[in-house]
């Protein structure tokens, strides 16, 4: 499981730096290379659901709080950029 998962993240990674390069693709691959990427991120999600979990399990020490402040603060500047 944990090998399927690094290869999805790689995957993601790698669709995600050439969809950046936008203009090096016809529209149509761009396209198909961003469902995919949607589809390898719902896959991301479901594979790692324990993770979402665990959140809000165990003791909240300085160190996990920071972690937590940052991983929202970083999920809310993205749907800033692409939410309206």
């Amino acid at each position: 499981m944990r090998t399927v998962k690094i290869i999805i993240d790689i995957a993601m990674y790698l669709i995600f730096v050439a969809l950046m390069q936008e203009h090096l693709w016809s529209d149509g691959l761009h396209e198909w290379l961003g469902i995919t990427l949607f589809a390898l991120f719902i896959a991301h999600t479901i594979l790692n659901f324990g993770w979402y979990q665990s959140l809000f399990k165990g003791k909240y020490t300085p160190p996990r709080q920071l972690f937590h402040f940052l991983l929202i603060t970083a999920v809310r500047q993205v749907q800033a950029a692409f939410l309206p």
